[in-house]
């Protein structure tokens, strides 16, 4: 995403495990509402401003949240389960 993307009471799963479920670029915003994010690289990678909310990030082949921005205030995560992720669930290298 490299606009504005809303997703909500969707499947994100089943892809390839060197990319990502859900990206969202620099000049992104996101909005995940009631998403599950399952069995693909990491599960969410944000590089612009990003809310998730009610959803589950689970089953990724890396990590389930990926928060990469350098945007202050660029990342909420409210109601999420992150579980089961090979790598950490949470990776933080911007700000949250």
């Amino acid at each position: 995403n490299a606009g504005t993307l809303t997703l909500t009471d969707v499947v994100v799963r089943d892809g390839n495990p060197d990319f990502f479920g859900v990206r969202n670029q620099p000049t992104g915003v996101l909005t995940l509402d009631r998403v599950t994010v399952t069995n693909t690289g990491t599960g969410v990678r944000n590089l612009g401003v990003a809310t998730v909310t009610n959803s589950t990030i689970s089953g990724n082949q890396k990590y389930g949240l990926s928060q990469d921005s350098t945007l202050p205030n660029s990342f909420t995560v409210r109601n999420t389960t992150v579980v089961g992720n090979r790598s950490p669930g949470v990776f933080a290298a911007g700000s949250t």
